[in-house]
Formats: C-alpha cells, structure tokens, sequence
C-alpha cells in the first residue's frame, strides 16, 4: 500500500495538495540545485497563500458566529 502512495505522490508535483502532502513531496528538504529550489519556493509561497486564506475565512466565521 505505501508503495502505491509513493508512485502516486512521484506522477505529478501536487502544488494545491494539503500540508501533508506537501511535507511528502519534500517540503522541508535541503535542495541543492537551483530547480529544485525553484520547485520548493514555489511550493512553500503556495501553501502560504492558502493558509492565509484559511485563516481570513476562519476569522470571518468566528465574526458572524459571536
């Protein structure tokens, strides 16, 4: 079964997939090369965005639920 998982997550870069997709894919590494630290800058600004988008919808909900 993880070897599934791990052919799965190596057919395509899964920029928009969750936090812990993203930690999969190598969000943490130490690259070397400069494509693969365009890959992970890539990957790290698009997972900022979505958290902060999160959050912005969070605080929205607490605001109408007070």
């Amino acid at each position: 079964m993880l070897k599934h998982i791990i052919d799965l997550l190596q057919l395509d870069d899964f920029y928009e997939g969750s936090h812990d997709v993203q930690i999969a894919k190598g969000l943490y590494n130490y690259e070397k090369g400069i494509k693969g630290i365009y890959k992970q800058k890539k990957r790290m600004s698009i997972l900022k965005k979505t958290n902060s988008e999160h959050l912005k919808n969070y605080k929205q909900w607490q605001k109408l639920n007070k």
